[in-house]
């Protein structure tokens, strides 16, 4: 729903109207269109029309608009159409990036929305077709973003033996989802442990007797199950339809009881009671089953089909209470015999007889006609014969759309029924004359809806204008004979003399501010009643009645408010009510509301004081133009007031464009990557993995990575031929190859390798060939790449990897690690390509923990930030029914490090220069940050080294967000601490000296270098712990002794004294 924003327009018609916006500000449209249905363009292209089939609806990104959800039978996925107010347009998103469920034997049949995790978001519950019934699952919205919701899909899954359909069945503002087993009738609510067993549920002292047969009664299907108000009290009873017939629950409400938890509530007040099971008997079968004020005397009628003897009837069932005018007793329970039972409201199928009232054959004219049965098309979707009711003329008289088979043609049609009264005369008698008549009128409305081979259709309200349109889904086939199931829009630009109220009722998670009301209305209730009093243009009182979202299984398709046709009126409505299935069944009464009112009903919380209500009025035509020239009088008297403050913002503008333009001149002035090789791989090499590290500890970082050639892996430490001088002033200076302009490619190319045994290596587990592992082995939704995961777990300087391989003969991964050693002694005195990574095979080192895990991924950690390089470990093992469990495992390094090592994070300078701000914000990561600086070993000789922050981002790398640098052992300051981070000038800064075992954040403010700040964290090791420790005790004893020859000579001084006194006594 929305609030609606009135603008002058005066559109000149151009003879064919196609979209929703050709249909807006009537009143000021010079245009000789009829009062008719079209067919409109909703934003959909025609070879974007083949979607799928529409399951259900609601307002999943929270703009005040409905949305639609459409199954694509082809890929088995799930998209949403949302509805752009400002555009009149539907804009198409998948719910997930390829398909939610991929498995080819798990087929979407349905959704149902609902706020499953009674958090504001609307989630979906996804309906999934087994061999012995139905799976659901959920997918749970867990933010939107850029306007869309993101879902996940939760692990918790449920098999049910029948469609599953949901309420509020606790009474706890929440949404609860009722399955089925063989001899099980289960309730599932999330937070709760396990499902509940419906009978927990049951009060027995006011059911009957037979009531716990229909425990292990199967549901029909398909089933009309419904949680909706019959008995007129507004609260939802539980109406179930098996294989005895229909069940009729009614819902007993108590005071409240003061419980310490749910399961002692529910324990101790069962709420539904089974007052009767009205069976179909002689061969009768239920083919579809609604409820809806039929004949606008405000109690809820049921309207079903049954077949027998190959012939369908149309049942209109009246609803028995009668709903008086008096507003006092709208919403009041009506009891046969005592307040523990309530009386069954329609007349059972084996005393219906031959009433015309009541039952009449479901015919066109004199010709029998059958619902049609969904069995006959090859649809993944579970679809149930239906009658569809809408008031789309606002008269309060709702008529139904139901999808008929042709016998002529073997194919479905349309048909509306329309709501008449069987006689005037019967009228002014009774409250049981409507009857239900197929529309064969060729002229009217629906002749462009009914000449459709339509399988389905159903109500929407495009542009939120309180006109309900049209949505069908027809069949066809394409050229390969193929069906196509596309989806047509229709407008409603019939001219209404009638008025209407629609309302949406939120579940009450939302707070009763306004903002989080409204902004959160995607959050469903299902089983919301309400009830009013409304006066027609005579002055005659009409009880009306409402009801929300009371069916979800198979597919409904009820919109997510009620919409409730007033006819015509000349009043407010005085009296509006508001009841829902809590406990102690609470309702709320509003007065007045206008007519023409989109409302939304927030019970926040059970005390109904909290309740709110907000409503959005939508104009009639002469209310508009009332409007629009009080409007333009405003604009008038206001005009010179905007001038100036247009005045000021084009002048602010013009300044603002002033500074871009500079700034897109310096861009374009300075194009910055320049493409110096392009390093190729040659005769069938196929690049396995690739990472990045300083691995010899010389201060430029080398590239490693590992190839495939004639099945075999190779590992390449291809370094870095860039010497890093020792010299302070020359870190971070450019290397060039033959101009400043040009860079050289700082590492041996690819074709020139050769077989040089420094460089390349066999990838092997001593002589043993090994492999890097491929994930694609794995039925992983998340992508990840092999890989080489470097860290320096012993801060020595020389960093190791770990790598997960491929185990030929248990066909199952394993983690390595690599040791980083010398190829020999001599060889690093005399170069710096000297070393080498191989497979560390001790059972008794560090890793044998880790590596006897059938691990599938390892990443390095800091537990409590202390500088120790710890690791987390995700495994896979197999459950009792051989499905994968992903488990997660942490090991902590309490190695004994005779080494220093340096972290530093650099953030992307967004926080200001202070220490506070500069600290908090320390979360907006810089991906690129490079690090040099020089260390003193324990020789004295100098090393330079360097540090990469976040150099890789796809495919999960899982780098930690700073740049951990082990420095080995060294007793010196870090004399010359360099920071570059990649901005148009290439900005540099220098820090000096910095403490070993430090923990840095630096925040490159500005473009300013002087701006730019440096903070440091001191983490001391366990050797200046000892020497802080006995310094703190020497000092002590020292201290003491002090103190002791103080006191002493205090005593000598008082035993001097005490002398010279006795000496003048």
């Amino acid at each position: 729903m929305k609030q609606y924003i009135l603008w002058i327009s005066i559109l000149f018609y151009n003879g064919y109207c196609e979209s929703v916006s050709d249909f807006q500000g009537k009143a000021f449209k010079f245009t000789n269109k009829q009062s008719q249905i079209y067919k409109v363009n909703v934003g959909l292209p025609e070879d974007q029309m083949d979607l799928g089939l529409i399951s259900s609806y609601g307002d999943f990104n929270g703009d005040k608009a409905v949305d639609v959800v459409i199954v694509d039978q082809k890929s088995n996925n799930i998209i949403i159409l949302y509805w752009d107010n400002t555009l009149n347009e539907f804009e198409q998103k998948n719910v997930c990036q390829s398909s939610c469920y991929p498995v080819k034997d798990i087929i979407i049949q349905g959704t149902i929305p609902l706020d499953y995790d009674y958090d504001g978001y609307l989630d979906i519950l996804v309906v999934l077709g087994n061999d012995d019934g139905f799976t659901i699952n959920i997918l749970r919205q867990t933010e939107i973003k850029n306007g869309y919701p993101v879902f996940e899909v939760m692990q918790e899954k449920y098999s049910s033996s029948s469609y599953p359909f949901v309420g509020d069945f606790f009474g706890n503002h929440k949404t609860s989802i009722m399955i089925t087993t063989e001899t099980q009738r289960l309730v599932v609510q999330y937070g709760l442990q396990q499902p509940t067993d419906f009978l927990d549920l049951v009060d027995q002292s006011c059911s009957i007797k037979d009531y716990e047969k229909t425990i292990s009664a199967q549901l029909l299907n398909p089933h009309f199950s419904s949680f909706v108000d019959v008995s007129s009290d507004c609260r939802a009873d539980l109406i179930i339809t098996s294989e005895l017939g229909i069940e009729y629950w009614y819902t007993k409400y108590v005071s409240t009881v003061i419980a310490e938890s749910t399961d002692q509530l529910l324990n101790k007040q069962p709420r539904f009671c089974l007052q009767i099971i009205d069976s179909f008997i002689n061969g009768a079968e239920l083919k579809t089953l609604d409820f809806v004020d039929i004949n606008f005397d405000g109690s809820i009628d049921m309207i079903y089909v049954f077949q027998r003897n190959d012939l369908q009837n149309l049942v209109i069932n009246y609803n028995q209470y009668e709903n008086p005018n008096n507003p006092p007793n709208l919403c009041q329970s009506n009891t046969k015999d005592s307040d523990k039972q309530m009386a069954y409201p329609y007349s059972q199928f084996s005393l219906l007889g031959t009433n015309t009232k009541l039952v009449t054959p479901l015919s066109n004219g004199d010709q029998p006609i059958k619902l049609y049965d969904y069995k006959n098309l090859d649809l993944s979707l579970a679809l149930a014969p239906f009658l569809r009711f809408g008031d789309y003329l606002a008269s309060g008289y709702p008529g139904a759309f139901m999808i008929i088979y042709n016998e002529t043609t073997y194919k479905p049609n349309i048909y509306y029924l329309k709501n008449v009264p069987i006689s005037t005369d019967c009228e002014l008698e009774s409250r049981m004359c409507r009857q239900l008549i197929v529309d064969n009128d060729p002229g009217d409305h629906f002749y462009l809806i009914t000449e459709m081979e339509g399988i389905n259709v159903a109500f929407f309200d495009f542009g939120e204008n309180g006109r309900l349109d049209f949505l069908v889904n027809s069949i066809s086939m394409d050229q390969d004979q193929k069906p196509r199931y596309n989806l047509a829009a229709f407008y409603n630009y019939i001219s209404l003399d009638a008025f209407f109220l629609k309302s949406l009722g939120i579940n009450g998670q939302c707070a009763a501010d306004e903002e989080s009301k409204i902004t959160c209305q995607g959050s469903l209730y299902y089983g919301a009643t309400y009830q009013f009093r409304v006066t027609d243009i005579s002055g005659s009182y009409k009880p009306a009645a409402g009801i929300q979202l009371y069916q979800s299984a198979y597919s409904p398709l009820q919109l997510p408010y009620s919409y409730m046709g007033l006819g015509r009126t000349n009043n407010y409505i005085e009296n509006f009510y508001l009841g829902i299935p809590l406990l102690d069944g609470q309702i709320r009464q509003w007065t007045p509301i206008i007519p023409n009112s989109q409302l939304i009903v927030s019970p926040f919380t059970d005390n109904t004081k909290s309740w709110t209500l907000s409503i959005f009025i939508e104009p009639t035509e002469a209310i508009l133009v009332v409007v629009i020239v009080t409007i333009i009088i405003l604009f008038v008297l206001g005009g010179i007031i905007i001038w100036k403050h247009i005045k000021e913002k084009e002048d602010d503008k013009k300044n603002q464009e002033q500074f871009f333009q500079i700034t897109d001149q310096l861009l374009n002035k300075q194009p910055r990557f320049c493409l110096q090789i392009i390093d190729s791989f040659i005769n069938g090499a196929e690049l396995k993995t690739l990472d990045f590290v300083d691995i010899n500890f010389d201060g430029s970082i080398d590239m490693i990575y590992v190839f495939q050639r004639n099945d075999l892996q190779n590992l390449v430490i291809n370094y870095n031929q860039y010497e890093n001088p020792n010299n302070p002033p020359n870190l971070c200076q450019s290397n060039t190859k033959d101009s400043d302009k040009q860079m050289a490619y700082p590492y041996s190319q690819f074709s020139l390798l050769g077989t040089n045994t420094k460089l390349v290596t066999p990838l092997s587990n001593g002589d043993q060939p090994i492999k890097l592992y491929d994930y694609k082995n794995l039925d992983l939704s998340l992508a990840l790449a092999p890989f080489l995961r470097f860290g320096d777990y012993l801060a020595s300087g020389y960093p190791g990897a770990f790598m997960i391989i491929y185990n030929e003969t248990t066909y199952k991964p394993n983690i390595y690690y690599l040791k980083n050693v010398p190829i020999s002694t001599d060889c690093e005195l005399e170069s710096r390509m000297c070393r080498q990574l191989i497979v560390d095979n001790d059972p008794g080192d560090h890793f044998y923990l880790i590596t006897e895990m059938e691990g599938i991924n390892v990443a390095f950690f800091d537990f409590g930030e202390n500088g120790r390089l710890d690791f987390l470990v995700n495994s896979i093992s197999m459950d009792q029914d051989q499905k994968p469990r992903y488990n997660l495992a942490a090991f902590y390094n309490y190695i004994s490090l005779d080494a220093f090592f340096l972290k530093s994070l650099g953030i992307n300078g967004q926080c200001a220069a202070d220490e506070e701000s500069k600290i908090t914000c320390q979360g907006s990561l810089y991906y690129g940050a490079t690090y040099q600086f020089r260390v003193t070993d324990i020789s004295g000789s100098y090393k330079p080294a360097a540090g990469i922050q976040l150099y890789q981002s796809a495919y999960s790398p899982l780098q930690l967000p700073y740049s951990y640098m082990g420095l080995g052992r060294t007793n010196n300051y870090i004399e010359n601490f360099y920071l570059g981070i990649p901005l148009l000038d290439g900005q540099i800064r220098q820090w000096t000296p910095i403490i070993p075992n430090s923990q840095l954040i630096v925040s490159p403010f500005t473009d300013n270098t002087k701006s730019w700040t440096l903070s440091i964290f001191i983490e001391p090791t366990e050797a200046i712990l000892v020497v802080v420790i006995v310094t703190i005790i020497i000092l002590f004893v020292l201290g003491g002794i002090i103190i002791w020859k103080h006191i002493k000579e205090k005593e000598d001084d008082k035993k001097n004294q005490e002398q010279f006194f006795q000496m003048f006594r």
